[in-house]
């Protein structure tokens, strides 16, 4: 029985001293498998108040990344995404610099695309973990096993007729060492800014016939948006409008009484473009001041002119005043001149003919009577 024993205690005095030899000369062992935090913050946003919905983000686990290669996974590795290695990264230059910035972003950019957008047949990537409801300034953490490379993708939120969208970033977790980053956002906007302006080519109003207000209407194809009084109590001849047209129901964003007021619509198969059009007849017009002075725009003929370029459709309406011309007076009538042809009858010279003739008869006559 005491050899048993003794034999026992022999065994486990071996094994924990080939453990303990094992731990000694192979540390790295035992953090294979070790985790890093990655920690990620969305960086500040101009322009986004409280109510900001916030961004949701997908991480996916790509791949592989040391200090010495980079591997995209299996399902990754015919797309001919290349992933810069760990090592090309400089701590001097700011993000690393140009050159790394421009793979790195622009490989996260194809592959999130791809992930996003599967050809047809692939099975959708399904993300490690899905974070929901981030808003500038907040962060998000995981915690990243050594050597692995991760994807983080966030979704495009629009908010106040703004579009923001995160860009695709590679994580990583070289030697367990974990990741400080921030999230960069872009942001572009799809409003439209119109304007309108009225001019008067009547000589500063010499005959003061110029009505002090008028209602133009705004349309989108055949629907009438909005109606607008120009001139009035503010004197002002011009006006402002944006729109909204990146989806199916446009927004129309306009101006009253000083505050911006939104009005959604659906254009149309056949709407396709802005107008606008004054109103000249008292039973077409709402405005009541407009109405009163609509009595005086018989005077004027309206020019419409409409030029565009990327930033801004502007539209003028020049109204020519036309000046009554009075009337000529009548000519008195004038004699009528007759009309001479050849066969017209000419009396003096007639009688002067013939009284020629018997002058010279008369004379021949007495010439004989002395010849005799």
């Amino acid at each position: 029985m005491m050899k048993v024993r003794k034999t026992v205690k022999s065994i486990c005095a071996i094994t924990l001293a080939l453990l303990i030899t094992g731990m000694l000369l192979y540390p790295a062992n035992l953090d294979v498998y070790a985790a890093g935090q990655l920690h990620v913050t969305l960086a500040s946003l101009d322009g986004v108040g409280d109510d900001f919905p916030g961004f949701t983000f997908e991480l996916y686990k790509v791949g592989t990344l040391s200090r010495d290669a980079s591997e995209l996974d299996p399902e990754y590795a015919d797309l001919g995404i290349k992933i810069p290695a760990a090592d090309a990264f400089d701590p001097s230059k700011e993000d690393g610099g140009t050159e790394w910035q421009e793979a790195w972003m622009g490989s996260a950019a194809a592959l999130a695309n791809h992930i996003k957008h599967p050809a047809d047949g692939e099975t959708s990537a399904v993300p490690l973990e899905t974070f929901s409801g981030i808003t500038p300034g907040k962060s998000i953490s995981y915690d990243g096993f050594r050597d692995d490379l991760y994807l983080l993708v966030g979704n495009t939120v629009k908010y106040n007729h703004v579009y923001y969208t995160p860009l695709p970033m590679f994580l990583w977790n070289v030697d367990a060492q974990g990741i400080d980053a921030v999230v960069k956002v872009t942001s572009h906007s799809d409003v439209l800014k119109h304007s309108l302006m009225k001019v008067w080519d009547d000589n500063n109003n010499k005959a003061g016939d110029r009505p002090k207000a008028i209602e133009v209407g705004i349309f989108y194809g055949s629907q009438l948006i909005d109606r607008v009084k120009l001139g009035g109590e503010n004197g002002s001849w011009t006006y402002k409008w944006k729109s909204d047209e990146a989806e199916d129901t446009y927004c129309y964003i306009g101006e009253k009484d000083g505050k911006e007021f939104t009005k959604e619509f659906t254009p149309g198969a056949n709407d396709t473009e802005w107008s606008v059009r004054e109103f000249t007849k008292a039973d077409q017009i709402v405005d009541s001041e407009a109405k009163a002075a609509a009595a005086n725009l018989i005077s004027y003929s309206p020019i419409y002119e409409r030029t565009s370029s990327d930033s801004l459709e502007a539209f003028i309406i020049t109204n020519q005043y036309e000046e009554e011309v009075p009337p000529e007076p009548d000519e008195p009538d004038k004699p009528t001149k007759k009309v001479k042809t050849g066969d017209e009858f000419k009396p003096i010279l007639t009688v002067a003919v013939i009284t020629g003739a018997a002058i010279l008869l008369i004379l021949m006559l007495i010439k004989r009577r002395r010849e005799k």
